[in-house]
């Protein structure tokens, strides 16, 4: 799921140098953040493989935390303290979504189903169940129209509700794994659908139409090993893209891509999670398996800091309302 090149496995979760990491100095500095207080005695998350988080878009410190085999977790003080949906306590989670207008609902996807509360994460309730044998490796909650709701599956399909997840149809098929659905922070009409190996598509119709933008990523490989789309929260077509070749960046909304000059040479280095500073695009973080990359000058220079951890940063998140607080997970991975 990581890195999309198929020679990149878990290794499963151990040690205590997992779970979160929190910099409040835009990652010079990092603490572990894993208390997880039970009714016995104050535990830990530090043996956790974290695989992605997800920011409630209306409280900066509730976070979501996306786990390889531990279910999910969720914290509503920064961090400071994570707790563990009862009802989604083991297991892989792909994809979670918290509705713009409404923080207590919240959409989860986990093997074959789509899991949705409406109670604070309490109790949740399964709202789609695959019956193929495929899994689902995205839910998207649309900002703007909170009643539709995007899921996509690892065999291309990506899915469409209108009415919050009560009913579902097949939106577009496009037979290669679905690794990320963007919606544009300024046009919610306006959706990228990102495949593993197969390249990046653009509807500005809700999915009625779609545009395929690989032949535009034709020099830098076509967009295959995608493994995140970011943007900030104010550019409507400014958005960067890790791929197997490394990192590109579009201010036209996928018209032209430049690539950023990185210390490495193109396709040499595995990166397995990309940030931006939702504030100032100009605040670029990537990870690899050992180092923490940092540029404030959009990518022009770039400052390198070892990993807090062994493990690989699968995940960094900068914080939306404070460009200097930034929170990283990772995971074990074992090349093959």
């Amino acid at each position: 799921m990581l890195a999309g090149v198929g020679c990149i496995s878990f290794s499963g979760s151990g040690g205590n140098d997992g779970g979160v990491w929190r910099s409040v100095d835009q990652g010079a500095h990092w603490q572990q953040f894993n208390a997880f207080p039970t009714a016995q005695a104050i535990g830990s998350i530090g043996g956790v493989d974290i695989l992605d988080f997800t920011a409630d878009p209306q409280d900066r410190l509730a976070i979501y935390a996306h786990t390889y085999a531990d279910g999910l977790l969720y914290t509503y003080d920064g961090g400071a303290t994570w707790q563990r949906a009862r009802d989604l306590s083991a297991g892989l989670v792909t994809g979670v979504s918290v509705n713009s207008k409404d923080k207590c609902t919240v959409y989860v996807s986990s093997g074959p189903r789509v899991y949705k509360t409406t109670d604070c994460s309490r109790s949740y309730t399964d709202i789609y169940f695959e019956t193929s044998g495929n899994t689902i490796t995205e839910v998207v909650n649309d900002w703007f129209n909170t009643n539709i709701v995007y899921i996509g599956m690892n065999n291309g399909d990506v899915l469409k509700s209108l009415d919050s997840g009560v009913s579902w149809s097949v939106l577009k098929r496009f037979s290669d794994y679905v690794q990320k659905i963007y919606i544009s922070p300024q046009d919610s009409r306006t959706v990228y659908i990102g495949t593993r190996n197969s390249g990046i598509w653009k509807s500005t119709d809700g999915g009625a139409n779609w545009e395929s933008l690989s032949e535009k990523l034709g020099q830098y490989g076509g967009g295959a090993g995608l493994v995140d789309i970011v943007g900030d929260k104010t550019s409507r077509d400014l958005m960067l893209i890790a791929t197997q070749y490394g990192i590109l960046r579009t201010r036209d909304g996928g018209a032209t891509w430049e690539p950023l000059k990185l210390h490495t040479a193109p396709g040499s280095v595995l990166i397995y999670s990309l940030a931006v500073n939702p504030g100032n695009a100009n605040h670029v973080y990537y990870g690899t398996a050992s180092t923490f990359y940092k540029s404030l000058d959009g990518g022009a220079t770039w400052v390198t800091e070892r990993l807090p951890t062994s493990r690989a940063a699968t995940v960094i998140t900068v914080d939306p309302e404070d460009g200097n607080v930034i929170y990283l997970g990772g995971t074990k991975i074992k090349q093959e």
